[in-house]
């Protein structure tokens, strides 16, 4: 089938528009300006009823594949299965504790802004056993402490314990509505 292509009418230099609705206000020529004849008459409305869907892509992308992104709670998990541990979701806290560490760091940061992730992982790995080293002697200055001074002893048992507390109670009464609702 064939089709009589005209050219739509346009004006390549911007001029005043007439006082008549009907003559071209166009200022540049459109992309489309190529037109087939049947176009004005062609209706472009969009009716009710049931559409077909679209077929598009079934098989894209690029064929490179990357590791899955590990959350912190499957990292313990993974551990867990790899190298036969039992950790749990307190033992969570120390790999947090660490990564706190890591992003507190400014130089790291920097590091991180100018280096791909490649390169930025070899300068991290040696940094890390540092991190390891210093969170492990922080805990053993809480755990000296606690053990040695009174005072020290007392503040953050009264402390855990009110934490404790509320959260028990706050488990307690979400399972009490629950039951209830």
């Amino acid at each position: 089938m064939a089709y009589l292509v005209t050219p739509a009418p346009y004006l390549a230099t911007p001029q005043r528009p007439s006082k008549t609705p009907s003559a071209p206000r166009c200022w540049t020529p459109c992309p489309a300006h190529w037109l087939p004849a049947w176009a004005p008459s062609a209706s472009a409305s969009l009716r009710d009823g049931k559409g077909n869907p679209l077929d598009g892509p079934k098989a894209v992308g690029s064929g490179l594949q990357r590791e899955e992104e590990t959350p912190l709670s499957r990292l313990i998990d993974t551990l867990n299965d790899r190298f036969g541990t039992d950790f749990t979701d307190a033992d969570q806290l120390f790999f947090d504790q660490i990564i706190e560490a890591a992003v507190g760091d400014a130089s790291l940061g920097e590091a991180a802004a100018v280096n791909p992730e490649e390169k930025f992982t070899l300068l991290f790995s040696s940094l890390l056993q540092t991190l390891f080293i210093e969170r492990m002697e922080q805990n053993e200055d809480i755990f000296a402490r606690f053990m040695n001074e009174k005072s020290f002893q007392n503040l953050v048992t009264d402390w855990i314990s009110k934490e404790v507390y509320g959260r028990f109670r706050v488990k307690k009464q979400a399972l009490t509505a629950k039951t209830e609702g």
